[in-house]
């Protein structure tokens, strides 16, 4: 007997009412335990279970197999689905009095403490926004390092912002430090996001997100803070177009081209007058400022009046009370003449190091020998975890030290659990360590931080990818890896969170005399990059593997990066580029013996002749690959080769081979196990069902994969097979059940940049409208997804949209143009080997003849369709005959 369950209340909504129907369900089978239904169902007891808690809804592929294991009718239990799916989808889409809404973005940094002084900026920043002219008000603030213009920005942004209802978006553009700046198209990603936009929303093009972003913000009131800008080409793509926001801008540089350009108004920030400074000392020590007028005057003038040189030298006087302020600066003094002994420099910058130094002498000898490694690192921010192998200490060991940086204003807090610095700061520390430790002692430390990198994202991979594991990196490890990556979900998160640090420290690495990290880091997050679509991260990061193992003659490495390279390349339909690094990568691979890798390399070949309709060299590839992999014992690589030839017979239209490659490959990759592959290969043993009209088994499947996908984030296979299941839908089904389907995968090939899927999807909509019967939307889709596929050289794809093109301008009546589009996509199909795209133009032309009044010529050319189809059990060689039967009647009425 199955345990007991939470009671359900069936009247509290649709979802409810569905789950304690299946639970019913359930007890009339004799309340069998749930693990006693997985092994009828093939699905997991979790899932089962919480199929039936009405928590969350379960997909049609677990409902059914749920109802199966019960002795229920599926047939009638689908169309439950199907009804409940179109409610919950119209709840979602018509929201009611107690549907949750986006909130607005409130992404402000917290005001500045202790602000003081800057009375007569602020008055003018306020004229400046009562007097702005109608179109979006542009604020530029700008000044030197350390002269308070961050502060100033937010400190006013926060006096104003109940004046911009809709929210406030706020990035650092990191336009000064030694890492590379934020990339316009990166912000737009996460501002998008923030307004609401679902991350697989969010298109891939940069001017798509900038066209996306303005169109959110018309008519929207709010504000939005650009801090440390470097250029003014930094700022344009996020400037809004609604004549109803404002943004501030900060930058050291003065912005010409935003003023003469785009009528930003400009506020040059000046260093704080004599009464601000101390104004601003007195906030932050107290009286003391009162006791020693004389001392104080004096500490101001050394800080040169600079906010950032005050608030550290401030920081040292709260942590020495005993010490006068008298004392203080002259020790300050001291330290300034030496250092003006040992360099000159401006006077912000001078003022700016003197403090520093002073208030880095001051630390306990840890403490600054932690801050000095800080300067090592080569990304933005970092963990206390990444602290700690650079300082080669303890986590435990580290975090006080960590703290007392803080408490000094020598570092910062990030997010839960970040560090970072100003970019004056991080440079002084570079100084410090360059002058102070020993180069054997930095080099030390950099390969402790690049082995902590390395031996965490191997621990994040072998979780993520067990199968590879005998291809990754081992150590010893000069650096423990991170904790809590022995979860998918802890790798996964680790991964997500580190992914600008491992992008710096990889380019660091082949920049900076450690080029063989720079490989083996590139190559262990090659998946992770590429399963998540992060392709633009994913060509640079190789692109500097591919210079590391240059530069070391690694061969090997060499065509790893390649080969990668090419696999990026061809995801964004630039075949020609593609086809050249894969051979040079092969060429390579061979001239080394590397049968395993030739392998792999053959079958990313068979992939790309496969996206150009070259059918029978890919399948020529993908033999020879499977001939490698059996004979070197390669077990994973024979399971992905029979996979590839399973998808090649699909295209040919050989579908009862493709089903038995299909599950000789599955049967392989669960033995493996590879479960990214397991997903893929029953995605693709889905696709193949769908063409043989076998729906229910087709949508089973490839549920089952998107599942699976989902919980890997494995990105990229599911978009392709969220187009894939909405051709099923489509061809199933019609339009509606099709469309949501198609619009999540056009989102997603876009986000991801992955054009053929792109061209694909859009040939797939371009069918959906004309099944309809909205001939003008067909075509459209239809022209897009040919001019995309034609862009790219995907004559399959081309073959299609010719035929979409066709089919649509038939509806219309224009048969004449129809007629020349499918004689297009007729010889194209002879080129790919397409049978079914030829049967398709064959039909299509027998549709243009039906039209335009010729029906025996129409005859013909569905005969030769059914023809070119033969045996095959599809649903097109069905509706031929139909079809042929019924003009054999009207044929035969007419004769009476």
């Amino acid at each position: 007997m199955g345990r007991a369950e939470t009671p359900l209340d069936p009247t509290a909504g649709p979802l409810p009412a569905f789950a304690h129907e299946l639970r019913r369900l359930r007890y009339a089978a004799g309340s069998p335990s749930y693990r006693a239904l997985a092994r009828k169902a093939g699905y997991s007891a979790a899932a089962l279970s919480a199929a039936a808690s009405g928590s969350s809804f379960p997909s049609l592929s677990v409902t059914l197999a749920y109802v199966g294991a019960c002795g229920g009718p599926t047939e009638e239990w689908a169309e439950r689905w199907y009804e409940l799916d179109a409610k919950l989808t119209a709840e979602k889409t018509d929201p009611g009095p107690a549907a949750s809404v986006v909130r607005p973005p409130r992404e402000l940094p917290p005001d500045v403490y202790a602000f003081a002084g800057r009375a007569g900026e602020l008055a003018e920043l306020d004229r400046m926004l009562d007097e702005g002219d109608p179109a979006t008000v542009i604020v530029a603030v700008s000044g030197t390092a350390g002269v308070g213009k961050t502060a100033l920005a937010v400190h006013w942004a926060h006096r104003v912002a109940d004046r911009y209802p809709d929210g406030q978006l706020y990035v650092d553009l990191r336009g000064y430090g030694p890492e590379p700046p934020t990339e316009p198209a990166e912000v737009l990603s996460g501002f998008l996001r923030a307004l609401g936009v679902d991350a697989l929303d969010v298109p891939y093009e940069p001017a798509e997100r900038t066209a996306l972003y303005r169109s959110l913000l018309a008519g929207r009131s709010m504000l939005v803070l650009l801090d440390n800008a470097a250029s003014a080409e930094a700022v344009r793509p996020l400037l809004p177009g609604s004549r109803s926001c404002l943004v501030v801008v900060t930058s050291r540089d003065a912005l010409p081209g935003l003023v003469a350009r785009d009528g930003a108004r400009r506020l040059d920030l000046s260093r704080l007058p004599a009464r601000d400074a101390l104004g601003l000392l007195h906030r932050l020590i107290g009286t003391r400022v009162e006791e020693e007028p004389a001392a104080a005057a004096r500490l101001v003038t050394a800080c040169a009046r600079l906010p950032l040189a005050l608030r550290v030298a401030a920081e040292l006087a709260v942590a020495r009370p005993a010490v006068s302020l008298a004392d203080l600066v002259t020790e300050l003094g001291d330290e300034q003449s030496r250092l003006e002994r040992l360099a000159a420099g401006t006077d912000e910058r001078s003022a700016v190091g003197t403090v520093l130094s002073w208030s880095y002498h001051r630390l306990p000898p840890p403490a600054a020998t932690l801050f000095r490694r800080l300067g090592l690192h080569p990304g933005p921010d970092l963990d206390a975890a990444a602290a700690s192998a650079l300082a080669g200490l303890r986590s435990d060991e580290v975090r006080p030290l960590l703290d007392t940086l803080v408490r000094a204003h020598l570092v910062e807090p990030v997010g839960p659990a970040g560090y970072g610095q100003h970019d004056l700061l991080r440079g002084y520390a570079a100084q410090r360590a360059a002058r102070e430790d020993p180069p054997d002692e930095r080099d030390a430390a950099v390969t402790r931080l690049l082995d902590h990198y390395l031996a965490s994202a191997v621990a994040a991979m072998d979780v993520l990818v067990p199968a590879q594991k005998d291809t990754r990196p081992r150590g010893p490890w000069t650096a423990p890896p991170a904790v809590g990556l022995d979860t998918a979900a802890g790798a996964r998160a680790w991964l997500d969170g580190h992914r600008a640090a491992l992008a710096a420290a990889i380019a660091f690495a082949a920049g900076h005399g450690w080029p063989r990290y720079a490989g083996q880091l590139a190559q262990t997050v090659w998946w992770y990059q590429d399963s998540r679509g992060y392709h633009t991260e994913a060509l640079v990061t190789q692109r500097h593997a591919l210079a590391a193992a240059r530069d070391r003659e690694d061969r090997a490495g060499e065509a790893s990066a390649l080969h990668h390279l090419g696999t990026v390349l061809r995801r964004w339909g630039r075949y020609g580029e593609a086809a050249e690094h894969f051979r040079r990568a092969l060429d390579l691979r061979q001239a080394a013996g590397d049968d395993a890798a030739v392998g792999q390399t053959l079958a990313g070949l068979g992939v790309l002749f496969r996206r150009q309709g070259r059918l029978r060299e890919a399948m020529d590839h993908y033999r020879q690959a499977l001939e490698i992999h059996r004979r070197v014992g390669d077990r994973l690589g024979t399971g992905w080769a029979l996979g590839n030839l399973g998808i090649v017979h699909d295209q040919l239209g050989r579908y009862p081979e493709a089903v038995e490659y299909h599950r000789q490959s599955l049967e392989i990759l669960r033995e493996v196990p590879e479960w990214a592959g397991v997903a893929v290969t029953l995605g693709n043993l889905g696709v193949t069902y769908g063409w043989l009209g076998r729906y229910d088994e087709a949508v089973d499947h490839l549920e089952r994969a998107l599942t699976m996908l989902r919980e890997n984030g494995d990105r990229t296979p599911e978009a392709d097979f969220l187009h894939e299941l909405g051709l099923v839908q489509l061809r199933w089904h019609g339009p509606e059940r099709a469309a949501p389907y198609l619009d999540r995968a056009l989102a997603v090939h876009r986000e991801l940049g992955n054009r053929e899927g792109e061209a694909t999807t859009l040939a797939i909509v371009g069918s959906l409208h004309t099944r309809a019967q909205r001939w003008e939307e067909a075509v459209r889709y239809s022209r897009m997804a040919l001019g995309l596929a034609r862009e790219i050289g995907d004559r399959r794809i081309e073959a299609w949209s010719l035929n979409g093109l066709g089919e649509a301008l038939c509806g219309m009546g224009e048969w004449a143009a129809a007629a020349r589009h499918h004689r297009a996509a007729l010889g194209l199909t002879d080129q790919v080997e397409d049978r079914c795209g030829r049967a398709r133009a064959l039909a299509g032309l027998g549709r243009a003849r039906q039209v335009a009044g010729d029906a025996e010529g129409a005859r013909r050319y569905w005969r030769q369709a059914l023809d070119v189809l033969g045996d095959l059990p599809v649903p097109e060689a069905a509706g031929l005959r139909q079809r042929l039967g019924e003009q054999t009647s009207i044929n035969r009425h007419a004769l009476t």
